[in-house]
């Protein structure tokens, strides 16, 4: 599937009222990585266990490589925006560690 169709599909009423919200509801809308129900070797998650909200629809094989499991409910996992985008291979907020500076007080002067 190239990037035009795959753009198409996700913007079909197919995928908006039928697929991902029976996904979702499926789950309890939690997400399944966070609550350690989809873990796998190719995607470990380190972090402990965990209730998150889902708002995001994962296929595990993805609608390029396998586009015939595009629909099928049991290629639809639920996850919230940090697994999805750990999964995915996206960069995440990487936070900066702040040195605490030290305190002005009297006795300093």
């Amino acid at each position: 599937m190239e990037a035009g169709e795959k753009n198409k599909f996700y913007w079909r009423a197919e995928w908006m009222v039928e697929l991902r919200p029976s996904a979702l509801e499926r789950d309890h809308y939690e997400c399944q990585r966070c609550n350690h129900n989809w873990d796998s070797e190719q995607y470990p998650n380190k972090r402990k266990k965990t209730l998150t909200i889902a708002k995001t629809v994962h296929h595990i094989y993805s609608v390029e490589k396998y586009p015939e499991y595009a629909k099928e409910l049991w290629n639809l996992v639920s996850l919230c925006y940090r697994c999805h985008n750990e999964v995915e291979g996206r960069a995440w907020f990487k936070f900066k560690e702040y040195k605490k500076k030290p305190q002005i007080n009297d006795e300093r002067w």
